[in-house]
């Protein structure tokens, strides 16, 4: 039976990885990381395979069905506490087995094990949660510098203060894969501020939508994506203020990326356009920056479509509205079908006079 169970959990030590694999693909379908799910895929396959592996315990094996169980009522104790214990319980149990301790040799290597199984832990909740990266740097939808954003505007009232922390709140929780509960806290913001019409306010509003649709884009719910960036340009596409200017900007860029990842590609080619007539004859740098970027993204569409006098032309204007974005424009790898081109040179010359 110590054989067995020790087998066991070896095989469940051995198949950990591809449990994290398969939870994370159940998670990216659903659109929700959640601390349970964390927990079942992530931890238990890996707190089961030690225990028995350390104990020679088949009981193990019944322990961790109720603990996936009650990972559902319980997430935050079973993601952040159970684990210590186990790590104390499986480093006890290694040191009696491999090094016969006993008394405060015992205890050190359960303090071991706490912290061994803290590092691991830590470990596999990045590894997780961290969002999946697309194929294509130019067609993954960016956060807008959400701390910049969020950061840079003054506090003007009761209402935008608190809407600000909600939206750091929602940041943080997008950053560590809790989508869903990221999505509520976007939620709330716009049902208290939404009807709000205060620059300071509404940018917090359009923050909260924004980061919404790139959440969404990185949980690959590019339709979902799609619509909370909407949300955004119909709330702060026609206000003058700079921030919600270069926002409702960046929103339409996402958006086009978007598109593009939905093999829309006409509609991609028309948002992106949309954004650089957008941010024309604004002498701001975060404009001409952002101009600069729908118009090469845009090139890149009539690059695939075969269209290379349109791609030159967009890439051009997008040379003239950021010259110092020029060199880091010629690295994009979905415009190397035009490196043959001679009119390429022309523009590799170009960077040497910026």
């Amino acid at each position: 039976m110590t054989m067995a169970a020790r087998m066991l959990g070896v095989v469940l030590l051995l198949a950990w990885p591809l449990c994290i694999y398969a939870g994370r693909s159940v998670m990216r379908r659903s659109g929700s990381i959640t601390k349970a799910s964390v927990f079942q895929w992530g931890i238990l396959p890996m707190l089961t395979g030690a225990g028995m592996l350390a104990s020679g315990n088949l009981l193990w094996l019944p322990a961790a069905i109720v603990a996936w169980v009650l990972a559902i009522p319980f997430q935050a104790f079973m993601l952040y506490g159970l684990p210590p214990v186990y790590g104390a319980v499986i480093g006890a149990e290694l040191g009696r087995v491999l090094w016969s301790t006993k008394g405060v040799w015992t205890l050190l290597a359960g303090f071991a094990g706490i912290i061994c199984m803290f590092i691991i832990c830590t470990v596999v909740v990045a590894v997780v949660t961290k969002p999946p990266m697309r194929t294509g740097e130019r067609h993954r939808a960016k956060p807008a510098g959400r701390a910049q954003h969020v950061t840079a505007h003054g506090d003007n009232g009761q209402s935008a203060s608190e809407a600000k922390s909600l939206v750091k709140r929602m940041v943080g929780l997008n950053e560590r894969g809790l989508t869903e509960d990221a999505a509520h806290v976007c939620d709330e913001i716009v049902k208290r501020y939404g009807e709000c019409t205060d620059s300071s306010v509404l940018l917090q509003v359009g923050l909260a939508l924004f980061n919404k649709g790139v959440a969404l884009g990185n949980r690959e719910r590019t339709a979902d994506a799609v619509a909370a960036y909407d949300d955004v340009i119909l709330r702060v596409g026609g206000r003058e203020e700079l921030e919600l200017r270069s926002l409702a900007a960046h929103a339409l860029i996402n958006k086009g990326a978007m598109l593009f990842v939905l093999r829309r590609n006409p509609e991609a080619a028309a948002v992106y356009h949309d954004a650089a007539e957008r941010c024309a004859g604004h002498l701001e740098p975060v404009m001409r920056k952002l101009r600069s970027e729908a118009l090469q993204f845009e090139s890149t569409i009539y690059v695939e479509a075969g269209d290379r006098d349109s791609a030159f032309r967009l890439l051009a204007e997008a040379a003239d509205a950021c010259p110092e974005r020029l060199s880091y424009m010629l690295t994009d790898a979905d415009l190397r079908p035009l490196a043959s081109d001679p009119r390429w040179q022309s523009l590799v010359q170009r960077t040497h006079s910026v």
